[in-house]
């Protein structure tokens, strides 16, 4: 099979987020089971830089990025402008059996599903949780689903939702159950790291209970909340927080100053890979408190890495961690709730026999093979569904 990807974000353009390498490592999955694939993006690199290799082995399928008019644009108002992209996206479906596109609300993916549907090419929708109107620029996206984004919606031959309550979600936009499928988003191996290594680069004590929190810095992603429950515990601990900011980094910092914590918070900013298992390997719990969140990467990655959890219960992720185990889940802006598990996570300690049967399951669930075998299946029904 032909599989035309479209995303206007790749990895490794770290500071997109999951939805990046997701997509990435679909790719690399289906080209390994032998279809031929291309991905249709941009150039996005940060707010600062367009993408220049850095350094990267390129995969081994086929990617193609269009500059964008302006990257910082892109990074603050995610407003991608793919310049030159009509010219692939004709040639590309031309060639191309299906369409895949992951994210919504982004000129470059309706660019590819408005030519897709005049060369009567179908095509498929992951949201990866963007269809709902969540979190920023509310009415931009209002208006947005009035011009444009109503028109994908309802030309897409079907929908792949990454989690049971992404699935629900779009139930409740009025998008057709039998369009919908559920397929996750998968995982990687996680390299084995050299335990200290964190720690030795940022200078924290071996006896520092380490609580790492790693995402974007966001008003969702409940960073603020985790920040008022660590000012309450009066244990030795160091509160780690890494990624990058959108803008919210200013209001963290200052609640930690009303809380008098500069002494007790460590801000890494964005970490590259290696940084980043190097960091889950030698906290002592991952924390992310995040709202509204269709998948959750970092936490399966925490315990791939020997690391315990805490999320949210009223999201995918907290579905997700509730399956697999080795976490616990708190509601999303209890501080107390939240402070609890802290402490007993902290004062157990991590459980080898929980991490071990939690990353089996992640292991068997996650696998990427298995889940691009779900979405060829998904792909046949969709081609088999839509009109030639």
């Amino acid at each position: 099979m032909r599989i035309l990807m479209g995303i206007p974000f790749l990895y490794p353009a770290l500071s997109y987020g999951g939805a990046a390498r997701a997509a990435y490592e679909l790719s690399y999955a289906l080209h390994d089971l032998g279809h031929h694939v291309t991905v249709l993006t941009t150039d996005v690199w940060d707010a600062d830089s367009r993408y220049q290799s850095n350094g990267f082995t390129p995969p081994p399928f086929e990617v193609i990025r269009v500059p964008n008019l302006s990257n910082s644009i892109a990074y603050y108002l995610q407003f991608y402008t793919p310049l030159g992209g009509l010219k692939h996206a004709e040639r590309l479906l031309a060639q191309s059996d299906i369409l895949h596109l992951h994210t919504f609300r982004n000129l470059l993916n309706d660019l590819l599903a408005r030519t897709a549907v005049k060369q009567r090419a179908p095509f498929v929708l992951t949201g990866h949780g963007t269809i709902p109107r969540i979190e920023r620029f509310q009415w931009i996206k209002k208006l947005y689903d009035f011009l444009i984004g109503k028109w994908q919606l309802n030309h897409a031959a079907g929908y792949v939702a990454v989690s049971e309550a992404e699935r629900k979600a779009m139930k409740r936009l009025g998008l057709p159950e039998e369009k919908i499928r559920v397929i996750p988003n998968g995982i990687g191996e996680v390299p084995v790291g050299d335990p200290g290594s964190f720690r030795k680069r940022w200078g924290l004590l071996e006896q520092e209970k380490i609580i790492l929190f790693l995402g974007k810095i966001t008003p969702r992603k409940g960073v603020q909340h985790l920040v008022r429950a660590f000012a309450r515990m009066r244990d030795q601990a160091r509160l780690v927080i890494a990624g990058n900011d959108m803008g919210y980094a200013s209001q963290i910092r200052s609640l930690i100053a009303e809380f008098n914590l500069r002494d007790r918070v460590l801000w890494t900013g964005l970490l590259n890979d290696e940084q980043k298992f190097q960091a889950l390997l030698d906290a002592d719990l991952t924390v992310y408190p995040s709202v509204n969140e269709a998948f959750g990467l970092v936490p399966l990655e925490s315990i791939l890495s020997g690391t315990p959890v805490i999320v949210c219960d009223d999201d995918g992720c907290g579905q997700i961690i509730r399956k697999t185990g080795a976490g616990d889940l708190v509601p999303w802006g209890d501080v107390s709730a939240l402070l609890h598990a802290i402490r007993k996570r902290l004062e157990d300690g991590k459980n080898p026999t929980e991490l071990q049967q939690a990353q089996e399951t992640i292991r068997l669930r996650f696998n990427w093979h298995l889940i691009a075998r779900e979405m060829l299946q998904f792909y046949q029904s969709c081609l088999t569904r839509s009109p030639a």
